[in-house]
């Protein structure tokens, strides 16, 4: 159990200790407030470029954006003081101020805002994750137009999928079917194959006769609304690619993929076509995305194991 310390009102009067029942129900509704907040904006969204991307395309940033981040802040800073909070406006740092252990979260507020700019009707999300002494504990993640979450609290083994217009029926729990074969489904991109730097790996996962995949498709918003494809079994396999790597996109990422059994490949194609395992951790710093990233269920290895040995590329797998 992760266990914060005690509650204690202004009166000096002790309300016992903060549990991770209770990190989880303040993460949700987080979560759900950002929900009403990118909602009640979205048919008035407009946008400003707030920067440019490593690729030279604007960045940009809407009404929502903002607002959502300030409420995150606002709630987050009422319950739990001495925790970091790491968010994506401006990129706001808050430090952690307990003492021996770093902890904080890691906020954005509005996942996919070129998506909510066109006022598209998904892969628009917001996203929130607690990382403990480098490991995710906890996430978070609302999808703005269906009005789901996907979730998992410290101290439960139990990853929920929810959704919040249905309270009669309990939540979900997300279990990757084993039985499937990658051969049977498909390969979730975030970008057209030719622009990733693994293409011509690629290419030869899609084949249509000696394929790892059945056949691929593109996603575009949301990395967390469109990675949950790969969660809820949608998709068998996904390639996280782009050119940059921040705390708030890839923290829930990473949390929920690796609760959920999802095993990393490097995908390299010089100098020679090699998939290689690698390990996910979460990050406090902006970084650049060196290698595209492969994600597969680890009851899925052998399967990968013998494709690339069919298609003679070198596999090297340490998980």
């Amino acid at each position: 159990m992760f266990v914060r310390g005690n509650i204690r009102h202004r009166t000096g009067v002790e309300f016992g200790t903060i549990t991770d029942a209770t990190i989880g129900l303040i993460m949700r509704e987080c979560a759900v407030r950002a929900i009403r907040t990118i909602r009640r904006l979205r048919f008035n969204a407009e946008g400003t470029i707030k920067g440019i991307k490593p690729n030279g395309k604007p960045d940009w940033v809407s009404k929502a954006d903002p607002e959502a981040q300030k409420m995150y802040l606002k709630l987050l800073q009422e319950h739990f003081p001495g925790i970091g909070v790491i968010a994506e406006e401006e990129e706001l740092r808050v430090p952690c101020t307990i003492p021996g252990l770093n902890a904080y979260f890691t906020v954005d507020p509005l996942d996919g805002t070129q998506a909510y700019l066109r006022k598209q009707s998904d892969s628009v999300g917001t996203m929130i994750s607690l990382v403990v002494d480098g490991n995710v504990v906890a996430v978070c993640i609302g999808d703005v137009m269906t009005n789901e979450l996907y979730y998992f609290r410290p101290g439960s083994i139990k990853t929920h999928w929810i959704d919040l217009d249905n309270n009669s029926e309990p939540p979900q729990h997300l279990e990757i079917d084993p039985n499937r074969t990658l051969q049977d489904q498909y390969l979730l991109l975030r970008d057209p194959v030719d622009r990733l730097r693994s293409k011509e790996l690629l290419k030869f996962m899609v084949q249509e006769d000696k394929g790892l995949v059945e056949n691929y498709l593109i996603a575009c918003g949301s990395i967390g609304i469109t990675t949950a494809k790969l969660w809820k079994g949608e998709v068998g396999a996904a390639v996280l690619s782009g050119q940059k790597s921040t705390p708030w996109d890839d923290n829930p990422v990473i949390g929920m993929s690796l609760r959920l059994g999802f095993l990393a490949y490097k995908l390299l194609v010089k100098p020679t076509v090699r998939i290689v395992s690698t390990e996910l951790h979460p990050t406090e710093q902006v970084n650049v995305a060196e290698h595209d990233v492969l994600l597969i269920h680890n009851s899925r290895r052998a399967e990968l194991a013998k494709w690339c040995e069919t298609r003679h590329i070198e596999l090297i797998d340490r998980h």
